[in-house]
């Protein structure tokens, strides 16, 4: 039976052997991605053991299918509907969602076990490590929104307490006395450079004189370095 998802495979450019650079666990995790769910995506993804993009919009995609949404509801992004129902799972659970917690936990370097969907006391360890790690308390074995976008995503759940922010504002000190009284009491920073381009831009860098503002509010400065990229003429050989 040859479908549109295996003749698409066969003429892509994806490895579906393990490439040397591969994880053997990742592509044991995306062959069984692939079983599950490539009839419904319509797509065999790269099984070579590199964890891509691919790779984590299907892991997204497996979560939600088992959550239960349909395959019209799930689309691999883990929007406002994913974040309502993802579930709080315990020690002692046994589902296709503790299977997802297992890979990500892998694949973010927290858990060598199996996959196969029981929280078991080693995946309850592995959730603990990741939780202190990432600074997400309380620090205890409950896999959560916070923990499983955590795993998912790079900005986790963006509803989480939080006392640390970064801009590429100039802050006034009245600002920054605000900021304080929102209960923020880190700051990160820019060392140097600009945002935005054309009419646009404007300066980011931290000053003395605003790093004196945020120091009276109260605030503590984390510096921050990145530069240059936002215009066409910034890439050059010499600035390779």
């Amino acid at each position: 039976s040859v479908t549109v998802a295996f003749m698409a495979a066969l003429f892509d450019m994806a490895a579906f052997v393990l490439v040397s650079s591969g994880d053997a666990k990742v592509r044991t995790m995306q062959q069984a991605l692939n079983r599950k769910f490539s009839g419904e995506l319509q797509e065999l993804m790269p099984c070579d053991g590199v964890y891509q993009r691919a790779t984590n919009t299907a892991l997204i995609y497996a979560l939600q299918r088992a959550i239960g949404m349909s395959p019209a509801q799930a689309n691999g992004n883990y929007g406002p509907g994913t974040i309502a129902a993802t579930p709080t799972v315990n020690q002692g659970a046994n589902s296709d969602v503790v299977q997802v917690i297992q890979y990500g936990l892998y694949v973010n370097g927290f858990y060598t076990g199996a996959f196969d969907g029981y929280f078991s006391s080693d995946v309850a360890t592995a959730v603990v490590a990741f939780r202190k790690f990432m600074n997400l308390p309380p620090f205890n074995s409950t896999a959560d929104l916070t923990v499983i976008k955590g795993l998912l995503t790079s900005n986790g759940n963006t509803n989480r307490d939080s006392n640390t922010f970064d801009t590429a504002t100039q802050l006034s000190a009245a600002q920054a006395k605000q900021l304080k009284q929102f209960d923020f009491s880190i700051v990160a920073r820019y060392l140097t450079g600009s945002v935005g381009a054309g009419a646009a831009e404007r300066d980011k860098y931290l000053t003395s004189t605003e790093l004196a503002n945020l120091t009276e509010a109260g605030l503590k400065v984390v510096p921050i370095y990145e530069d240059g990229g936002y215009e066409l003429d910034y890439f050059s050989l010499q600035q390779g």
